[in-house]
Protein backbone atom coordinates (compact mmCIF):
# COMPACT_ATOMS: atom_id res chain seq x y z
CA UNK A 1 0.00 0.00 0.00
CA UNK A 2 1.09 3.30 -1.04
CA UNK A 3 1.97 4.78 2.47
CA UNK A 4 0.83 8.22 1.17
CA UNK A 5 -2.52 7.48 0.88
CA UNK A 6 -4.76 7.23 4.14
CA UNK A 7 -7.91 5.44 3.66
CA UNK A 8 -10.56 6.08 6.47
CA UNK A 9 -14.17 4.68 7.22
CA UNK A 10 -16.65 6.55 9.18
CA UNK A 11 -20.09 5.32 9.86
CA UNK A 12 -22.20 4.96 13.07
CA UNK A 13 -22.77 1.91 15.05
CA UNK A 14 -24.82 -1.24 14.91
CA UNK A 15 -25.10 -2.33 11.32
CA UNK A 16 -23.39 0.51 9.42
CA UNK A 17 -20.14 -0.34 10.74
CA UNK A 18 -20.55 -3.80 10.51
CA UNK A 19 -20.97 -3.28 6.59
CA UNK A 20 -18.13 -0.50 7.02
CA UNK A 21 -15.37 -3.45 8.08
CA UNK A 22 -16.49 -6.01 5.78
CA UNK A 23 -16.41 -3.94 3.21
CA UNK A 24 -12.60 -2.82 4.30
CA UNK A 25 -12.22 -6.82 3.85
CA UNK A 26 -12.85 -6.67 -0.05
CA UNK A 27 -11.40 -3.31 -1.25
CA UNK A 28 -7.39 -2.62 -1.86
CA UNK A 29 -6.48 -0.39 0.71
CA UNK A 30 -6.90 -0.78 4.60
CA UNK A 31 -8.20 1.82 7.06
CA UNK A 32 -5.78 4.05 8.67
CA UNK A 33 -8.61 5.27 11.29
CA UNK A 34 -12.12 4.04 11.72
CA UNK A 35 -14.45 6.69 12.64
CA UNK A 36 -17.50 5.42 14.63
CA UNK A 37 -20.12 6.51 17.46
CA UNK A 38 -18.97 3.69 19.73
CA UNK A 39 -15.26 2.23 21.13
CA UNK A 40 -13.79 -0.49 19.25
CA UNK A 41 -12.09 -2.75 20.76
CA UNK A 42 -9.54 -3.98 19.25
CA UNK A 43 -6.13 -6.00 19.34
CA UNK A 44 -3.45 -5.77 16.06
CA UNK A 45 -5.93 -4.58 13.98
CA UNK A 46 -4.20 -2.22 11.26
CA UNK A 47 -6.18 0.64 12.28
CA UNK A 48 -6.32 3.20 14.91
CA UNK A 49 -10.33 3.82 16.30
CA UNK A 50 -11.84 7.61 17.04
CA UNK A 51 -15.10 7.88 18.44
CA UNK A 52 -17.35 10.67 18.45
CA UNK A 53 -21.00 11.60 19.46
CA UNK A 54 -23.51 9.84 17.64
CA UNK A 55 -26.18 12.20 15.93
CA UNK A 56 -29.18 12.71 13.51
CA UNK A 57 -31.22 15.14 11.88
CA UNK A 58 -33.57 15.64 14.74
CA UNK A 59 -30.64 16.68 17.23
CA UNK A 60 -28.95 20.18 16.31
CA UNK A 61 -26.82 20.59 19.23
CA UNK A 62 -25.56 16.52 18.55
CA UNK A 63 -24.86 17.43 15.41
CA UNK A 64 -22.74 20.44 15.59
CA UNK A 65 -20.74 18.70 18.36
CA UNK A 66 -20.15 15.59 15.86
CA UNK A 67 -19.23 18.01 12.66
CA UNK A 68 -16.74 19.64 15.35
CA UNK A 69 -15.36 16.42 16.76
CA UNK A 70 -15.33 15.08 12.73
CA UNK A 71 -13.58 18.37 11.61
CA UNK A 72 -10.54 17.99 14.32
CA UNK A 73 -10.28 14.03 13.90
CA UNK A 74 -10.28 14.56 9.75
CA UNK A 75 -7.93 17.16 10.17
CA UNK A 76 -5.52 15.97 12.36
CA UNK A 77 -5.53 12.22 10.44
CA UNK A 78 -5.46 14.53 6.91
CA UNK A 79 -7.12 11.61 5.09
CA UNK A 80 -6.86 10.66 1.45
CA UNK A 81 -9.90 9.18 0.65
CA UNK A 82 -12.89 8.50 3.37
CA UNK A 83 -15.52 5.66 2.78
CA UNK A 84 -19.05 6.25 4.98
CA UNK A 85 -21.32 3.52 5.09
CA UNK A 86 -23.97 6.05 7.83
CA UNK A 87 -25.65 7.35 8.97
CA UNK A 88 -24.99 11.25 9.91
CA UNK A 89 -21.75 10.74 11.03
CA UNK A 90 -20.60 9.12 7.88
CA UNK A 91 -22.63 11.56 6.15
CA UNK A 92 -20.91 15.11 8.01
CA UNK A 93 -17.90 13.34 7.19
CA UNK A 94 -18.37 13.10 3.74
CA UNK A 95 -18.95 16.35 3.68
CA UNK A 96 -16.08 18.06 5.64
CA UNK A 97 -13.93 15.56 3.33
CA UNK A 98 -14.66 17.31 0.37
CA UNK A 99 -13.96 20.63 2.21
CA UNK A 100 -10.47 19.15 3.23
CA UNK A 101 -10.36 17.75 -0.93
CA UNK A 102 -10.18 14.19 0.28
CA UNK A 103 -12.18 12.00 -2.14
CA UNK A 104 -15.22 10.50 -0.93
CA UNK A 105 -16.85 7.17 -0.89
CA UNK A 106 -21.04 6.83 0.14
CA UNK A 107 -21.99 3.18 0.41
CA UNK A 108 -26.03 3.36 0.92
CA UNK A 109 -26.93 0.91 3.75
CA UNK A 110 -28.09 -2.84 2.55
CA UNK A 111 -31.39 -1.55 4.61
CA UNK A 112 -31.91 0.68 2.26
CA UNK A 113 -33.78 -1.74 -0.48
CA UNK A 114 -36.37 0.60 -2.20
CA UNK A 115 -34.74 4.10 -1.80
CA UNK A 116 -32.21 5.66 -0.98
CA UNK A 117 -31.40 6.79 3.12
CA UNK A 118 -31.59 10.48 3.84
CA UNK A 119 -28.44 10.71 4.56
CA UNK A 120 -27.67 9.50 1.32
CA UNK A 121 -29.45 11.68 -0.91
CA UNK A 122 -27.95 14.59 1.21
CA UNK A 123 -24.17 14.01 0.84
CA UNK A 124 -24.47 12.48 -3.07
CA UNK A 125 -23.29 16.49 -4.11
CA UNK A 126 -20.31 16.01 -2.00
CA UNK A 127 -19.52 12.45 -3.42
CA UNK A 128 -17.03 11.08 -5.70
CA UNK A 129 -18.80 7.95 -5.52
CA UNK A 130 -21.99 7.05 -4.58
CA UNK A 131 -22.85 3.64 -4.37
CA UNK A 132 -25.85 1.82 -3.51
CA UNK A 133 -26.43 -2.24 -2.05
CA UNK A 134 -29.43 -2.71 -4.58
CA UNK A 135 -29.31 -1.66 -8.41
CA UNK A 136 -32.82 -0.38 -8.76
CA UNK A 137 -31.76 2.19 -5.80
CA UNK A 138 -28.48 3.11 -7.66
CA UNK A 139 -29.97 3.13 -10.98
CA UNK A 140 -32.92 5.62 -9.38
CA UNK A 141 -30.38 7.66 -7.78
CA UNK A 142 -27.61 7.74 -10.52
CA UNK A 143 -25.48 6.15 -8.64
CA UNK A 144 -23.48 2.87 -8.80
CA UNK A 145 -24.12 -0.67 -7.36
CA UNK A 146 -21.27 -3.14 -7.10
CA UNK A 147 -22.53 -5.93 -4.97
CA UNK A 148 -23.86 -6.06 -1.58
CA UNK A 149 -21.05 -5.94 1.53
CA UNK A 150 -22.46 -8.42 3.33
CA UNK A 151 -24.18 -11.04 1.29
CA UNK A 152 -26.50 -13.00 3.35
CA UNK A 153 -28.81 -14.18 0.43
CA UNK A 154 -26.52 -16.27 -1.25
CA UNK A 155 -26.57 -18.49 2.46
CA UNK A 156 -29.72 -19.35 2.53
Amino acid sequence: MDASKKFIGVSSSGGHLIQLLAIEKNIDYNFSHIITTVELKHDADNYKSIKVMDCNVNQPIRLMICFYMLVKAIYSIKPTCIISTGAAPGGLALVIGKLFRCKTIWIDSIANTKKASLTGRLVKPFCDVWVSQWEAVALENKGEYIGKSINIFNSR
